[in-house]
């Protein structure tokens, strides 16, 4: 056993191995960190609840299209107006001036919108943990002297700069949209990479075929978990490569989040520079989504009365059909018979989700449907 005093040496040693950086190094860090302070210019509001409410029903502070529909279920916004009267700390609303002087809601729309509905009658209290009293109460229920109160209520906000670039808002958006539970990966990547490419996600993700074929929760729903799973079928698609008569993906690390990123980014700019790429990959999801209907017992479901889609299970069925379809032309010239293999115990290792998003797993499923097809 080695002395701890030997230990506590050694660990000392490494620690003084360490380089430490040059004033040429320190100057450069230090002007980096400078010139992204002055690119983002921003103030501090502090405004009524009254204040705010009227603005948003008069849309000179307005939710963007890129941002998600009001998702909260009324328990939630009860919850938050139960904070409200209790006179909790409010988080920061995050505000962006347009041209036009109207204020985008970068982040907060749904706290607004909740205060909104609550002041005009619309949202009943329900299931509060604290004021259990107020369960059924709307706005008029309170004490007039409370609804003054809750009125002059003032919440924080910061308002960026109009000059402040998209690229600063992005990050911004990403910052505070990863450091809690506010919005999930597809919510994100809608606010922060709008374009072209995101347009036909949403338009696929929405299509009456694929929705009939991918039964999901309605809180998944509002959760845009279609959305997530088109995103995946592109980006596994379009970046796989071939590899010893196998599959690679370039660039993967096992972490989903940082590599469909990138391929929104970059295929929203291809988009922009090709006009035929859209249409390609519209052909693509199509094309698979009309095979998937006619080989697959089930589709995308476990059985006939499936209530939800693993993604595990989609992105196997979705992806290796679409690899077929692009090597073969069309399934329809040769028999494929699917229902042998779609139920076994082989196809359901494949498509465990423990460690799913481990590079040779992701690969394997994908494969394993591609090569019964092919």
């Amino acid at each position: 056993m080695v002395p701890i005093e030997v230990m506590m040496v050694d660990s000392m040693a490494r620690a003084s191995r360490r380089i430490a950086p040059t004033e040429m190094q320190r100057l450069a860090g230090e002007a980096a960190i400078a010139k992204l302070e002055m690119a983002i210019k921003y103030l501090v509001t502090e405004y009524t609840v009254e204040f705010l409410a009227e603005k948003v029903r008069q849309d000179e502070y307005y939710v963007p299209p890129y941002q998600r529909e009001l998702v909260w279920p009324d328990d939630k916004q009860s919850r938050f107006v139960e904070s409200l009267l209790m006179g909790l700390p409010i988080p920061f609303l995050f505000l962006w001036q347009a041209n036009d002087g109207r204020l985008e809601i970068v982040d907060g729309s749904q706290r607004l919108r909740t205060m909104v509905r609550f002041l005009d009658g619309d949202l009943q209290l329900q299931k509060l943990q604290q004021l259990p009293e107020l369960n059924g109460f709307r706005f008029t229920d309170l004490d007039r002297s409370r609804q003054r109160k809750l009125y002059s209520r003032s919440i924080r906000g910061i308002v960026l700069d109009n000059l402040v670039n998209e690229a600063a808002r992005t990050e911004m958006f990403n910052r505070i949209n990863t450091g809690g539970t506010h919005l999930n990966e597809a919510e994100i990547r809608r606010g922060s990479l709008p374009g072209p490419f995101m347009e036909l996600v949403v338009s696929c993700s929405t299509d009456q075929r694929f929705v009939a074929m991918t039964p999901v929760s309605t809180n998944l729903v509002n959760e845009r978990e279609r959305e997530e799973l088109v995103v995946r079928f592109f980006t596994y698609l379009e970046k796989l490569t071939r590899d010893n008569g196998g599959f690679d993906l370039p660039g993967w690390k096992d972490r989903p989040r940082e590599y469909i990123w990138a391929f929104v980014d970059e295929a929203n700019g291809l988009a922009r520079d090709d006009p035929g790429y859209l249409a390609r990959l519209r052909q693509d999801f199509d094309s698979m989504l009309g095979e998937v209907e006619r080989l697959f017992p089930f589709g995308f479901r476990k059985t006939a009365t499936g209530k939800q889609i693993p993604r595990v299970r989609f992105e196997a069925i979705a992806v290796g059909t679409a690899l077929a379809l692009r090597d073969r032309g069309q399934l329809t010239t040769m028999p494929v018979d699917v229902a042998g293999w779609v139920d076994g115990h082989e196809f359901g290792d494949v498509t465990t989700s423990d460690a799913a998003n481990v590079k040779s797993k992701l690969l394997s499923r994908i494969s394993f449907v591609y090569e019964r097809l092919m």
